[in-house]
Parts: C-alpha cells; structure tokens; sequence
C-alpha cells in the first residue's frame, strides 16, 4: 500500500493517527510538511514495519530537524530508499541527541536528497543519514538546487561529502 500525505493541508495532530490506521500494510509513504509542528508529532510516530520507501518533503526553522528525521526513520525498521527534500531555513538545530537516537539501517540501500543548497544545516543532514545507513547503504544521491548564484557553492558542499561516505558507496552529484 501507498500513501501520500500533505501534511499543510490537513491537521498535523492527526496525520500519524491516521497512518497508524494502516501501518501494517503500508510499503510507500509520502509526506509534505512544509511546517511541521515537531513537538506535536515526535511521540506519535507509529512503527512502520514494512515500510520500504520513505520520501519526505520537510520545512521549518528553528527546531531540530535531526530529531524529527530520527524519530521518523527508526519507525521504519525495514527502509530501503529514503528521498528527502529539506525546505527549511536556518537556523536549524543540529543535535546529538538525534544522533544517540537514531538506531542503524541494515536495509537502507539507497539515499537521494533534492535540492540540495549546500549550507551548513545541509550538510548536516547528508552526515546524519549516512552515519544512519552505514551498513547496508550503496549509493548516495544529491541533486544541487539549480540556482545560478548559488550552485558553486552548492556543489563544492556536496564533494565534500566524497570524504565522509563509507568506502563502494557510490555518490552521485547531478
């Protein structure tokens, strides 16, 4: 089972009440949240046991995104592909206790991150995930926001990322 949730256009309160609903059953999810209200969703998460395929489009400031992504993905036990398209602005918090949170991915293959801007709090989040998915990860895809003035700068961000990513992971920077 598929679903994909807009999250800015419904009540965040309800949005994993409503996945829980059928968390057994799903294999792909989809959520758009452009502004998530964190504190209100990080102790609702439900496990996602068969969850195969997580994309997610996230926004905010001010909050740690760390965190949120941590408590998403350790529901998902069984992720082989997670996409992300990180819409917030800084400041954004960067935490260790994401870090201490997040169990390992022994299933995570695949790892694509769009529009990609190359900021600090960018770069952060490439670290985060392949720390996380170390084990089993086999290529790493990231997409450099198209923005003249700010593309250089974008993709000298992402070569960086060369150093850090575990040794037959295959980056692809486009």
């Amino acid at each position: 089972m598929e679903l994909d949730l807009d999250v800015c256009r419904m009540n965040i309160r309800n949005v994993f009440v409503q996945i829980s609903s059928c968390a057994l059953s799903l294999v792909s999810l989809f959520i758009t949240a452009k502004k998530p209200e964190v504190s209100l969703i990080l102790d609702s998460v439900p496990k996602l046991p068969n969850l195969k395929k997580l994309r997610l489009a996230v926004g905010g400031s001010g909050y740690d995104c760390l965190l949120f992504l941590a408590s998403i993905m350790n529901a998902c036990p069984k992720l082989e592909t997670f996409s992300i398209k990180p819409c917030w602005t800084p400041p954004i918090i960067s935490s260790k206790k994401a870090r201490d949170a997040t169990n390992p991915h022994k299933h995570l293959k695949l790892v694509e991150i769009a529009e990609y801007k190359g900021r600090k709090c960018d770069y952060e989040l490439a670290v985060y995930i392949i720390q996380t998915a170390a084990v089993a990860l086999k290529k790493i895809v990231i997409a450099i926001e198209r923005n003249p003035k700010k593309e250089e700068a974008a993709r000298s961000s992402a070569e960086r990322i060369k150093s850090i990513k575990p040794q037959g992971v295959e980056l692809v920077i486009v």
